[in-house]
């Protein structure tokens, strides 16, 4: 599979269902990883991008605390799914909540995985700190 690239304006319906853009999922995986984000918003990963995620918490130490506590809860954290015939997937209803996922979503593609963002907080966080520019700039040295 490709980079996940773009951004896509989607509804989570009453039952907690996302329909996945097909731009961005092409020829749908068997099965994606979703896993606690950062930043407030849910990470989502296909198999092969999902086993490399887990080769760097492989490669923290588990004897430090702080490497001990985010393996944890990154792990701990990962639910699997498959899309549905109409390319949706379902959210639990209590991870909606955690998120804040109201009814209006944006999915932005992050390269190796892709994001599901409530769009209000997507909004907010890109309200905040540097903009393009100044990201771009203070990361080529």
């Amino acid at each position: 599979m490709g980079k996940f690239i773009g951004t896509y304006n989607r509804t989570l319906d009453d039952k907690s269902r996302l329909q996945l853009p097909p731009k961005l999922i092409g020829n749908a995986e068997a099965l994606y990883y979703l896993i606690k984000g950062f930043e407030g918003c849910l990470s989502v990963y296909t198999q092969e991008s999902f086993d490399r995620f887990m080769e760097k918490l492989e490669g923290l130490d588990y004897f430090e605390p702080r490497a001990r506590k985010f393996l944890r809860l990154a792990a701990s954290s990962v639910e699997t799914f498959a899309l549905d015939a109409h390319g949706r997937i379902l959210i639990r209803k209590e991870l909606a909540e955690e998120y804040a996922l109201a009814k209006d979503i944006v999915i932005i593609g992050a390269l190796d995985h892709f994001e599901i963002w409530d769009k209000a907080r997507y909004e907010n966080y890109l309200g905040e700190g540097e903009g393009y520019e100044e990201l771009a700039a203070s990361l080529n040295g």
